[in-house]
């Protein structure tokens, strides 16, 4: 149901030099996106550590938006009318509990 990708983001301009870097350093990408001078990599959890020895090489020293490890979901489930209503409420209650740190879903809204 979830994958566990590495991701990254990070302020910069170009995705090719992003993409060439991981290549080139033999790092499995998933995907690279590029939104507003934001380039977020998702690469395979395994490669965590080669992706950014990469990224720092090649870029300089880097400063990660994000810079983890995450479940993501295989596929989405899209919910409307009184189930976003429910399931924001029980988001909102897991998110209360002290020890829950991260909730992860599938959900698209």
């Amino acid at each position: 149901m979830f994958d566990h990708a590495a991701i990254f983001a990070f302020k910069h301009a170009d995705e090719d030099a992003v993409l060439e870097a991981l290549l080139t350093a033999d790092v499995d990408v998933a995907d690279v996106e590029s939104d507003e001078g934001k380039i977020t990599v998702f690469t395979a959890h395994g490669d965590y550590f080669k992706a950014k020895q990469a990224l720092n090489d090649a870029l300089g020293e880097i400063d990660f938006e994000v810079d983890e490890i995450q479940f993501v979901p295989k596929s989405l489930t899209t919910i409307s009318g009184d189930d976003v209503a429910m399931l924001d409420k029980f988001l909102d209650l897991l998110n209360d509990l002290d020890d829950v740190q991260n909730v992860y879903h599938d959900v698209e809204f």
